[in-house]
């Protein structure tokens, strides 16, 4: 279960071991009622995937990471 919390003008949403981080900030924010804004985090994330699109190759790469990693800013 997520848990989010209306601070003012700022949401603060925790997200439990496991859950996919981008899921979790679109639903804190469709259920607050935000309809656009900027996000800011910190904490970990165990074994994440980076992806990315190229688009001279026109097609998306990704990198896997195995463990658990500190996410300083996002």
């Amino acid at each position: 279960m997520r848990t989010w919390a209306r601070r003012g003008d700022h949401v603060v949403v925790v997200l439990p071991r496991g859950a996919a981080i981008l899921e979790g900030i679109e639903t804190a924010a469709r259920q607050s009622g935000i309809a656009s804004g900027a996000f800011v985090g910190l904490g970990a994330i165990e074994d994440p995937v980076l992806a990315w699109f190229d688009r001279e190759a026109k097609e998306y790469s990704e990198v896997a990471f195995e463990g658990v990693w500190e996410i300083v800013n996002l």
